[in-house]
């Protein structure tokens, strides 16, 4: 899987070092209203089967020594969604 390996890498930063992550491609929303990123072979009807979801890419920054970090998000839906907000009636 993509993001173990990736963030395996990530652990043997230094907190000095700068990390960029990189994303360009379709963003997708499930019926509840959750993010994910398209992926190879994703059905695009059901995202949480083959997409990645966002907060996992988000927490893939967490808990590593660098601290200079950057997550670019170029896709569809990226900004920011209130569930609270759309789901009410």
């Amino acid at each position: 899987d993509l993001i173990p390996r990736l963030k395996e890498k990530l652990l043997q930063t230094n907190p000095e070092d700068y990390v960029i992550v990189y994303y360009s491609g379709h963003g997708v929303l499930d019926y509840q209203l959750n993010y994910y990123l398209a992926m190879p072979q994703m059905d695009f009807a059901h995202p949480e089967l083959l997409g990645l979801p966002y907060q996992q890419l988000e927490d893939l920054l967490d808990g590593i020594p660098a601290q200079r970090k950057l997550l670019l998000v170029d896709a569809c839906h990226s900004g920011e969604v209130d569930k609270d907000d759309a789901l009410q009636p």
